[in-house]
């Protein structure tokens, strides 16, 4: 897959080390474009539907909070991964 090469390449040569924001932000965004999850960057969790919500849109928020929560998890594996320890 091109995004495991992606981001073992970010790892050899990307850590942020807080002196190379810049080509890491490049670096990480690029991954979640491969990934198809660059989205999460801009959009906020869903908001949970009203109590007087029908059953479809209760339904519909919960597969897109699942699908979101999902992407977010990896994004943050991603970005988190990719940092120095210090």
């Amino acid at each position: 897959m091109a995004s495991n090469a992606v981001f073992a390449e970010l790892l050899r040569n990307g850590n942020l080390d807080g002196c190379n924001f810049t080509v890491w932000k490049r670096k990480i965004m690029y991954l979640l474009v491969v990934e198809n999850i660059d989205y999460i960057t801009d959009t906020p969790e869903p908001e949970e539907p009203k109590n007087d919500a029908t059953a479809e849109e209760k339904s519909e928020y919960m597969l897109e909070y699942e699908n979101w929560a999902k992407d977010n998890k990896k994004a943050r594996v991603f970005m988190l991964g990719s940092m120095s320890d210090s």
